[in-house]
């Protein structure tokens, strides 16, 4: 049996990465430009904790004439809108056309009113940061973990925030889905008191 690259043989796990710095997710966003659908799915993801199957189940009427600071919920998740997320999802409901509330707002290009799959968000993430020039491994759990990691290191978040956030039970979980670098934690160790 031959093996595919970057595939996980049965019971191996291949964790994906944050995007670690602001500067490369703005690099994406200027990538996306030009398509509405991508530029939210990737604003959206950056921009909230949702897992990447939640995003994906998101309909036109969760999200019609949303403005800054409102929220909507997915999975009893709450989503606060921020001013990246209300401009994105306006250009892409603006670019939608004729879009009913129980539209899928990502959708795929098979069928119709049919989601993006997981594994097609995966290909379009790793596509997207490997056209930018980001090397590591990349996915759709990407997006949620670049939240998080920026959260923490750029916003200064504490983990047992971020920890709710992902509705994880333990902080340890949460420092490593964040794929934190091993000299931040021994830099805490190395501090006196």
């Amino acid at each position: 049996m031959t093996s595919i690259h970057n595939h996980p043989r049965k019971g191996d796990h291949i964790k994906v990465q944050p995007i670690r710095c602001i500067e490369d997710v703005n690099r994406i966003k200027t990538l996306l430009a030009g398509n509405a659908r991508d530029l939210a799915l990737f604003t959206l993801g950056v921009n909230s904790s949702l897992r990447p199957s939640e995003l994906l189940q998101i309909r036109v009427g969760m999200v019609r004439g949303i403005r800054l600071g409102d929220t909507f919920e997915v999975n009893g998740k709450q989503v606060t809108v921020n001013k990246p997320i209300a401009d994105t999802i306006d250009n892409l409901l603006s670019a939608m056309s004729r879009c009913e509330d129980n539209d899928y707002i990502f959708q795929s290009k098979k069928g119709h009113n049919q989601p993006i799959g997981v594994s097609s968000m995966h290909r379009l993430v790793k596509g997207w940061c490997a056209e930018v020039g980001l090397s590591g491994n990349f996915g759709s759990h990407s997006l949620r973990k670049t939240y998080g990691y920026i959260n923490r290191t750029a916003f200064k978040t504490d983990i047992a925030k971020l920890s709710a956030m992902f509705h994880h039970t333990y902080k340890r979980q949460t420092l490593n889905y964040l794929c934190l670098p091993i000299e931040e934690l021994t830099a805490v160790c190395l501090q006196e008191i």
